[in-house]
């Protein structure tokens, strides 16, 4: 069955905290959210954003992925797929987000 409640999606590598999200890196070592990105990786003032932004994209592909069809949403759809470059040594990564929204307010359309 379909749950939005975000702990349920993502695990204990996710809180809140404040007015603050917080998903766990590879570095924590224990309940990993962003497998793919690092503390350093993730430094607010020598990191490099690319990598977090891959890292949350990532994450929500594991995630989807792991999640049972019947308990997937039907308002939100997420697709990756994977080219090889010619050059066999980098690929491309293209990841869809498609949500069904409402037009006033705008947000996320309820789930039946």
């Amino acid at each position: 069955m379909f749950s939005k409640v975000p702990s349920t999606f993502f695990g204990p590598g996710y809180s809140l905290s404040g007015s603050k999200i917080q998903m766990t890196t590879a570095t924590a070592g224990a309940d990993v959210l962003l497998t793919k990105l690092t503390d350093a990786e993730a430094n607010a003032t020598t990191g490099d954003y690319r990598e977090i932004l891959w890292a949350v994209c990532s994450a929500f592909w594991t995630k989807w992925q792991a999640t049972p069809v019947g308990n997937l949403p039907t308002k939100v759809k997420l697709l990756k797929t994977v080219v090889a470059n010619p050059d066999l040594t980098t690929q491309t990564e293209t990841y869809t987000f498609t949500f069904t929204t409402n037009t006033d307010p705008t947000n996320v359309t309820a789930e039946p």
